[in-house]
Order: C-alpha cells, then sequence, then structure tokens
C-alpha cells in the first residue's frame, strides 16, 4: 500500500477545509426569509390584492358606514388604480340599507410611505403605508342632500 506524502496530504485536507468553509460562508451570506435572496426584503409596492375596510360618519345627521371588501391595485412608478368590490351597510335614525359595491379607484400617488387616491363614488382618500402590507388613512365622501352637499370623513384600512 502506497502512502500520500505527509505535506501534500495536509495540503489536500486543508483545501478541502477551506472548499467547504467558503461554501458554508456564501450558503449563510445568500440565505434569507426575502424572495430575492440577498438578505433584504423586496418591496412588493402597492400592486395586487388588498382586503379593505373604511368607516365613514357625519355625526350631525346621525349616519354611518361601513364598508368592506377586496380592493386590487395596479401600480406604475408612483402612480396606481384599481377597482374596489364589497358591500356597504349604512345606518340612520330608524333606517338601515345594505347594497353592493363596485368603485374605480383613480388618481393614485405614492410619495414614500405617503398615499391618496380617489374612488369613482366621489370620495378621497389619504394615507400612509404601514410596513409593506398594510394601509391606513381617512376619508371625505360628498353627500348630496336635498339640494345641500354634506362631507362623510371616517377611516380607512386595507392589508394583505
Amino acid at each position: 500500500m502506497r502512502r500520500s506524502h505527509p505535506a501534500k496530504f495536509r495540503s489536500s485536507v486543508l483545501s478541502r477545509a477551506l472548499s467547504v468553509l467558503a461554501v458554508a460562508f456564501v450558503a449563510a451570506a445568500c440565505s434569507s426569509d426575502s424572495p430575492s435572496g440577498t438578505g433584504t426584503q423586496v418591496d412588493p409596492g402597492l400592486g395586487g390584492a388588498w382586503a379593505f375596510s373604511a368607516t365613514i360618519a357625519d355625526t350631525a345627521l346621525h349616519l354611518a358606514c361601513q364598508e368592506s371588501g377586496q380592493a386590487t391595485l395596479t401600480q406604475v412608478d408612483s402612480a396606481f388604480s384599481g377597482r374596489a368590490e364589497g358591500s356597504t351597510t349604512c345606518t340612520a335614525p330608524g333606517v338601515q340599507s345594505k347594497d353592493t359595491l363596485s368603485r374605480v379607484l383613480y388618481d393614485g400617488t405614492l410619495a414614500g410611505t405617503s398615499l391618496s387616491f380617489l374612488d369613482s363614488g366621489g370620495c378621497t382618500y389619504t394615507g400612509a403605508r404601514s410596513g409593506t402590507n398594510a394601509l391606513i388613512g381617512v376619508v371625505q365622501c360628498p353627500l348630496s342632500l336635498v339640494g345641500t352637499i354634506d362631507t362623510l370623513t371616517g377611516t380607512w384600512q386595507a392589508t394583505r
């Protein structure tokens, strides 16, 4: 049986050990919980499906409405638009009405974490991102009553 020279054997073992350490180091550096594998979370933007809810009211009229549903957004650079589908329930003294909700969302802008958009029902939304998967803000909606226009105000939120 032929034996390897001790210096060559040590060199071969050292070379393999360094290769194993290098692979382990690269694997650790590249692993992460993010989809990109870079160790940094990738911002998904606003595009996609969001579950939303809103509460708007006018205390002087004793009118309150709750909305909830699904919104789908498309974002290009800092602009976004989309569609919201769901239901609305409004209550006033002695009256309650429930209806389906279908609105176009348009003129959306995103600047840093701040955002704003309009809907086809005449409402104006302003708010902010809370992380990458939550939006919160305030909403104002005009209400036309017998020759006067009142404003319902409230809050809204969306998550994905």
